[in-house]
């Protein structure tokens, strides 16, 4: 038997993406929470001036997914499907942008794209 070393996630992620087809980017797919912010709701505010309390602030979380670059590599409608399963997982709004680009998509993907785009992501 050979010696094994371990290797860290960024240098295998690194390798496993110059063959990754889109199917494969889909099935590795999780969303990765890149941005936190506070929410203070207008009844909040509106609760605090009325009657001089403190308002409490929500901390939600957004993350960004770049899915980018797959012209050619798989994309496909069952695998862009799979995508929409997983973002309808998601809660509302925590997807705050998702870059299809250079994939190739056509007309066929576009209420796909549309109900991302309803489910708060740009």
């Amino acid at each position: 038997g050979g010696c094994r070393v371990p290797v860290k996630a960024e240098v295998l992620r690194a390798a496993l993406e110059r063959g990754q087809t889109f199917e494969d980017a889909v099935k590795e797919f999780e969303l990765k929470y890149t941005h936190r912010f506070a929410e203070a709701t207008t009844q909040k505010v509106a609760t605090k001036l009325m009657h001089g309390r403190r308002a409490a602030v929500v901390s939600r979380q957004a993350g960004d997914v770049s899915m980018r670059g797959f012209w050619g590599k798989g994309v496909s409608m069952p695998a862009f499907e799979n995508l929409l399963q997983k973002i309808r997982g998601v809660s509302h709004g925590s997807l705050r942008r998702l870059d299809l680009s250079d994939n190739g998509l056509n007309g066929n993907f576009v209420p796909g794209i549309v109900e991302i785009l309803r489910r708060g992501a740009r």
